[in-house]
């Protein structure tokens, strides 16, 4: 299974290389309370994984005999007018949708069903707020779309043969007792990780932070503004509007950029402190390991691509999160009373949901 490339991106965010942890009075960090998640994985859980897995390996071939039905791949060109006047924001060039998804205006995905490759049609839509911003909603937009290719999709038959010409293993079975124990390892990770957040958040709240130098805080303020610029981005915005909407102002980035500041001190303060570090050794074993899953061509390459710092800031905050989660109190807790705890919500006891419905019934009973 490819790893998550954000892992070693956010390394590069919340790099720990800096000039010095500064004037820091560090709170207790072993034997904080914490949760250990307790889960499964489920037989589901592996049989969604392996229709991700499937998707690698994903064809689509051209229809050229037909019209578009629901389930097809299509590539359009649309072309939005409202008020006489062309929207470049609401349209779109050779975009590749599926048929049915409701990804466009549902007059447009009408019309679609049945056209064939190279025709074009003009239909009318009301926006709504699905679909355009405040001050266009309600009113008539005029589309003119055209259908440049058709394609389905085509997916490998799962069975011994692929997986043994593929992904290496003799059988389903073989292959789907290791992604089981991937998924088992990456969630456990995820979920410690999650309370090493936590934890690592109640050390900086209680530790006392005196000054920080001008280059500190000028490097953390450049890691935040690319954050923000990258989260601009996937939606398609620019920086301002981005803040804006976020409700960024002077006053929020400052708070914001100590707190990264504050981080970073206690973090290197406890790596310190703890003598954790990161060998060369152990960098480019872990590029031995994964350079592969990260679409490199070799470890060299893996290590020049993302940089052995930013590598290195990775594998030592994997470490602390290892060495302050072993060392934390920890209570067991199921993962449907964590997820609802976390979503706010209410798990029902089912003993006591018995023990009502009895008291009820004894009641009714009485009542008769």
């Amino acid at each position: 299974m490819r790893k998550n490339i954000g892992l070693v991106l956010m390394a590069a965010i919340m790099a720990i290389g800096l000039t010095g942890c500064g004037k820091l009075k560090l709170a207790e960090y072993k034997g904080l309370e914490g949760q250990k998640v307790v889960f499964e994985i489920t037989d589901e859980d592996v049989s969604g994984a392996v229709d991700e897995m499937l998707y690698d390996y994903v064809q689509y071939d051209p229809v050229t005999d037909r019209g578009a039905k629901n389930g097809d791949y299509v590539n359009i060109t649309y072309k939005v007018t409202v008020d006489g006047e062309y929207d470049e924001d609401l349209s779109g060039e050779e975009e590749d949708i599926c048929v049915g998804d409701e990804y466009l205006y549902p007059e447009v995905e009408k019309a679609i069903v049945g056209m064939k490759t190279g025709e074009s049609t003009t239909v009318t839509s009301k926006l709504t707020e699905e679909y355009a911003e405040e001050d266009l909603v309600g009113k008539e937009a005029t589309i003119e779309l055209t259908v440049n290719e058709i394609s389905v999709e085509i997916l490998p038959e799962y069975n011994d043969d692929f997986v043994k010409e593929n992904l290496g293993f003799d059988s389903v079975a073989a292959y789907e007792e290791d992604l089981k124990q991937q998924l088992y390892a990456e969630k456990e990770d995820e979920y410690k990780y999650e309370c090493f957040t936590e934890i690592l958040q109640e050390v900086i709240d209680n530790s006392e932070f005196g000054s920080y130098s001008k280059e500190l805080y000028k490097k953390c303020q450049e890691e935040y503004d690319a954050n923000n610029e990258n989260m601009a981005s996937m939606y398609g915005m620019e920086l301002k509007d981005y803040e804006e909407m976020m409700g960024i102002d002077d006053k929020t980035k400052k708070t914001d950029i100590e707190g990264i500041i504050h981080e970073k001190q206690v973090v290197e303060a406890i790596a310190k402190k703890e003598g954790l570090e990161i060998s060369d050794k152990e960098v480019k074993e872990f590029a031995e390991q994964s350079y592969a899953d990260y679409e490199c061509e070799s470890a060299d390459a893996f290590i020049k691509e993302y940089g052995e710092d930013s590598i290195k800031e990775y594998l030592l905050m994997d470490k602390l999160c290892n060495f302050v989660y072993d060392n934390a109190k920890l209570t067991e807790v199921s993962e449907e009373e964590y997820l609802a705890a976390y979503e706010g919500g209410v798990v029902e006891d089912d003993n006591e949901e018995s023990e009502e419905t009895e008291s009820e019934e004894t009641e009714s009973d009485e009542a008769e």
